[in-house]
């Protein structure tokens, strides 16, 4: 990857889905989160309360830890849950992702070191001295069917090779293990920890993909091109809530009904 401008794995999905999609994300927001925020609340509580354990402190604190991001992040989480019952959920999911064994004989940095763009849930070296990235995943609710399906998306993500390169370049060194650590708190509580062996050359060659994506992204920043439309993306690959049918982009009334006018924005959208 060469020395040019370099953005986080969130960006670079958004881009690749659909470069006018990131360009938009940037500035306008949904004037709802889509019940998202239920989702992002239980994900943070849960990491919060995981990276205290992983520093060697009690379950007791970590589940101190969890409770407070809950309590700030309490407005997010909409009229369908109580505090109380997701609460439940996020202690069990602390307790049975931090009973996971990552196969580490150390942790360097536990959700604590920022490595570029992104900050790793845990950076480790394994019992032969090599380096591991491990990242929790958190589903409220996942079908056993799925499971194999979910994992196999991780070990394609922009966010699994961001954190190899990342972390290899700034030890110097190969990062060729990386570890999902999924956690399940419905219909059945389960953690689930799935090794992934990279390639070298796989990593670099994404290295440079990359890069030539997000110098595409900081051309259209600097004004110099315009954000391309990617047409397949404007149907999503997501059904609509109890339906088979398939959810459209966010930004589908933007791009098609008021052809990419900003100006006319403001009644579907907020401004960020």
């Amino acid at each position: 990857m060469s020395e040019g401008r370099t953005y986080s794995s969130y960006h670079l999905d958004d881009f690749q889905t659909c470069p006018r999609l990131w360009d938009l994300k940037k500035r306008w927001s949904e004037n709802n989160d889509g019940g998202h925020g239920v989702y992002l609340v239980l994900g943070g509580a849960v990491a919060a309360g995981l990276s205290i354990l992983r520093r060697g402190q009690s379950l007791e604190e970590a589940e101190q830890a969890a409770t407070k991001v809950l309590e700030q992040r309490a407005d997010e989480v909409g009229s369908e849950w109580t505090q109380e019952g997701l609460l439940k959920h996020i202690l069990a999911a602390v307790r049975i992702g931090g009973e996971t064994s990552l196969g580490l004989k150390t942790i360097l940095s536990a959700d604590q070191k920022k490595y570029g763009h992104c900050r790793p849930d845990v950076v480790g070296r394994t019992h032969d001295g090599k380096l591991r990235i491990v990242d929790d995943k958190v589903k409220l609710k996942l079908d056993p069917k799925y499971i194999d399906e979910t994992l196999s998306e991780f070990c394609r993500s922009n966010q699994l090779y961001e954190y190899a390169w990342e972390v290899g370049r700034f030890y110097n060194e190969q990062v060729t293990s990386v570890g999902i650590n999924l956690i399940i708190c419905t219909p059945r509580l389960r953690a689930l920890f799935y090794p992934i062996n990279l390639k070298p050359d796989v990593l670099a060659k994404w290295a440079v993909s990359a890069q030539q994506d997000f110098d595409e992204m900081a051309a259209i920043e600097a004004g110099e091109v315009l954000p391309r439309l990617r047409w397949k993306s404007c149907t999503t690959r997501f059904n609509k809530p109890g339906t088979t049918e398939k959810a459209l982009c966010v930004f589908h009334t933007a791009c098609h009904e008021l052809a990419g006018d900003e100006s006319k924005m403001d009644a579907l959208y907020e401004r960020r």
